[in-house]
């Protein structure tokens, strides 16, 4: 069996922000933090383990400012691939609280400051590993990859993430293009 070329991928296991990302937040809680589901919850936002340690934003736990707070990867180099696929995990419910939505996105950028957005991300009851495909962007030397999360100006709960990988894709991998139904 053969595996994809993994190009990039941070787990968060330090518990730290990673050399070269960068959080952009107006959150008097700092915005984006690290470390288990449990000690990143709170009474109405509660996240469930995902391993060791992970990275979330909480604004049930802040009652602050969480509009269009993003996690800026450090920049990724593409130049030598001519395929790329996003993959990560994500704990996000996509809930309202006093007519408020609460909203993330997955972005990109080649300038660390003009954004793209490559999915309006979708709430589950728990973790799901989101997968993107970004080849539009391969044969880059400079990608950055943003989360983005955007309470509305409302008190509303957050999400989390982890095990953000940059992978070339398997060769071997195949998706249907087209389906035609003839009768005999």
């Amino acid at each position: 069996m053969s595996q994809a070329q993994v190009i990039f991928s941070e787990d968060f296991n330090t518990a730290a922000l990673p050399v070269d990302w960068q959080i952009n937040s107006n959150a008097t809680d700092g915005g984006w933090r690290f470390g288990t589901g449990q000690t990143l919850s709170s009474q109405n936002f509660g996240i469930e383990s995902n391993g060791t340690s992970i990275v979330a934003t909480n604004d049930d736990g802040c009652n602050c400012n969480k509009e269009n707070e993003y996690l800026i990867s450090k920049p990724i180099d593409l130049s030598t691939v001519d395929a790329a696929v996003l993959k990560f995990d994500l704990f996000y419910g996509d809930q309202a609280y006093e007519g408020t939505q609460e909203d993330a996105t997955a972005e990109i950028s080649l300038d660390g400051t003009t954004w793209t957005v490559l999915e309006d991300l979708h709430g589950h009851g728990g973790w799901d590993q989101h997968i993107i495909n970004i080849t539009e962007y391969a044969g880059n030397s400079t990608v950055y990859i943003a989360l983005r999360y955007d309470d509305n100006g409302g008190w509303l709960y957050g999400m989390a993430a982890d095990n953000i990988i940059i992978e070339v894709p398997n060769t071997l991998d195949v998706s249907l293009v087209q389906l035609e139904s003839k009768e005999f």
